[in-house]
C-alpha cells in the first residue's frame, strides 16, 4: 500500500511541476524547457543501452532496476544543457514573440510535457523487477489506460525517430528498448 501512495504522489508531481514551470515562464522560456525535456526524452530513448552499460560497472545490487536508471541518468544528463542555458542564459530575458506562437508554447507544449511525464513514470513502474500487475491496475479502464500511458513514450521515441531519422522502427525496437521493457509492452 506504501509503494502505491508514493506512485501516486510521483505521478501528480510529474503532472502538476512541468505546469507550474511552463507557465510561469516568458514565451521563449517556456519554448526552449519543453523542447529540452522532448529532446532528452528522444536521447535517453537512444543512449539507453549505451548508459545501461556504463552503469552496469557502477551499481552493484541483486534486484536493483538497471533499466530504470539507466534511463532516467540519459534523461537527466540530456536535459542539463537546456536546462543551464534557460537558467543562466535566459535569466530575465523577455523576448517579444507572436501573441499566437507564445499561446501555443503555453498550451501545446505544457500540455505534451505534462503528458508525457506521468508516461513515463508509468513507463519505469512497469520495468521495476517487482511484480507491477500488483501496482498497476490490468483489467477495465484503468489498466487499458496504463497500457496506453506504458507505450506512449515508446511510440512517440519510435516514430519520431523512424520519421526525423529515416530508422526501423523493428529495428530500433529490438536494439534500443531494454527487454524488461519490451516483455512489459507485449500485452
Amino acid at each position: 500500500m506504501r509503494f502505491e501512495l508514493i506512485l501516486a504522489g510521483i505521478l501528480l508531481l510529474s503532472c502538476a511541476l512541468p505546469v507550474k514551470l511552463l507557465w510561469d515562464r516568458y514565451a521563449f522560456q517556456r519554448l526552449v524547457l519543453g523542447v529540452n525535456i522532448l529532446w532528452g526524452v528522444l536521447v535517453a530513448f537512444h543512449y539507453w543501452p549505451a548508459f545501461q552499460v556504463r552503469l552496469a560497472g557502477f551499481v552493484v545490487g541483486e534486484g536493483l532496476p538497471l533499466d530504470a536508471i539507466a534511463f532516467w541518468a540519459a534523461f537527466a544528463l540530456a536535459c542539463l544543457p537546456g536546462w543551464a542555458f534557460t537558467r543562466w542564459g535566459l535569466r530575465d530575458s523577455p523576448v517579444d514573440l507572436p501573441l499566437f506562437l507564445e499561446r501555443a508554447t503555453g498550451i501545446v507544449l505544457t500540455v505534451a510535457v505534462a503528458l508525457l511525464l506521468p508516461c513515463l513514470v508509468v513507463m519505469t513502474v512497469a520495468m521495476l523487477p517487482l511484480q507491477a500487475e500488483h501496482v498497476l491496475p490490468a483489467e477495465g479502464v484503468l489498466g487499458r489506460s496504463v497500457r496506453v500511458m506504458r507505450q506512449a513514450p515508446v511510440q512517440f521515441y519510435l516514430r519520431t525517430a523512424a520519421w526525423v531519422g529515416g530508422m526501423d522502427a523493428a529495428h530500433l525496437s529490438r536494439t534500443r528498448l531494454p527487454h524488461s521493457l519490451r516483455a512489459a509492452l507485449v500485452p
